[in-house]
């Protein structure tokens, strides 16, 4: 064989192959590409539906004439009262962090003692602590709070009036 059979003969299979690359060279990439898109995909529907859940509750608050960011599915309004006021502001920790404060005011015919149990079971199951606890012959007083939630509940009979009035406050870090 001469040298000009031998260059013919390597060519060949570079020739073959000049239209890219061989089906199972691609294999690896795809499967990798799909285990990316797979996840991807997953937190996109997710981030989806969360934000779908958002807008179903601010619609709730703003029904409700809340403000449109009050933790209504942490602290809900309590069954049959009559929202009296709500609004939000600005507020500070006592280490000068920035947090969010809601105040809400409804007034209930139901017992003091019914409304305080209702607020306190829910206060417990979101594993927040009790802080204080004040009862007084008209109402009771008391704090919840968290590593980043504080909530304030004051349930109390306000003379002439026979409506218990029911005043939350709640505080959450930024």
């Amino acid at each position: 064989m001469n040298k000009t059979e031998k260059k013919n003969t390597l060519a060949e299979p570079a020739e073959k192959h000049r239209g890219g690359i061989s089906w199972p060279a691609w294999l690896p990439l795809m499967a990798f590409l799909l285990v990316l898109a797979i996840p991807a995909f997953f937190y996109l529907r997710y981030r989806a539906e969360v934000r779908q859940e958002n807008i179903r509750i601010q619609a709730e608050n703003q029904k409700l004439r809340l403000p449109i960011d009050y933790p209504l599915r942490q602290f809900p309004l309590y069954p049959g009262a009559r929202l009296v006021k709500a609004e939000r502001g600005d507020a500070e920790s006592s280490e000068k962090k920035p947090m969010d404060k809601w105040y809400v005011h409804m007034t209930s015919l139901d017992k003091r003692e019914k409304i305080r149990d209702f607020y306190m079971d829910l206060a417990e199951k979101a594993g927040m602590s009790q802080s204080m606890s004040i009862s007084i012959p008209t109402g009771y007083a008391i704090n919840y709070a968290d590593e980043k939630t504080e909530a304030d509940f004051a349930i109390e009979r306000k003379l002439p009036d026979k409506l218990n009035h029911i005043e939350i406050t709640i505080y959450r870090l930024r």
